[in-house]
């Protein structure tokens, strides 16, 4: 039911001119907001490593909505320090998702549901906020971050990620 009005609305969204592709952004469906980021809204490329562009037509890319819903062949995504935002759902469904790096610039990150073999997860920002749960992924994250001491506080295994000094 909810894939159904799901369909019906990014097909309306599509008509109007809401949804946009480009070669700019070849991989991706997106919007743009009020200042013109762009918001990925869809992946649509078939790479099983993606690297998110920072931009495209000179506009930066800002955040991820719903992006990599239920993508069956990904297995490794970085997204770039032009992100401050990715919704809850952007991941949901990711099968085949074993590694994730995270913007450096991303104000939170919550565990995605249905990623099943997902066992690493780089937070490169001391100020992201994540919420993680489950046993059998590591967080690499800068000691005395915010997820560092998420991880102490709820017992996540992480390891130490080295941090360059321009933080």
């Amino acid at each position: 039911m909810e894939e159904d009005r799901l369909a019906k609305l990014t097909e309306w969204l599509n008509r109007h001119g809401c949804i946009n592709r480009s070669d700019d952004i070849p991989d991706y469906e997106y919007t743009t907001d009020e200042n013109g980021g762009i918001i990925l809204t869809k992946y649509i490329g078939d790479e099983k490593k993606v690297v998110i562009p920072d931009s495209g037509g000179g506009h930066p890319v800002v955040k991820l909505d719903g992006t990599f819903r239920d993508c069956k062949k990904v297995k490794a995504v970085t997204i770039p320090d032009s992100v401050t935002d990715v919704d809850d759902d952007t991941f949901k469904g990711c099968e085949k998702l074993t590694e994730l790096t995270l913007s450096k610039n991303l104000k939170s990150f919550f565990n995605p549901s249905r990623c099943y073999k997902l066992r690493k997860i780089i937070v490169r920002g001391s100020r992201t906020m994540i919420r993680i749960y489950g046993k059998k992924v590591t967080i690499y994250c800068p000691v005395d971050s915010e997820a560092w001491k998420y991880c102490e506080r709820e017992k996540i295994k992480h390891k130490p990620l080295e941090t360059d000094s321009t933080e």
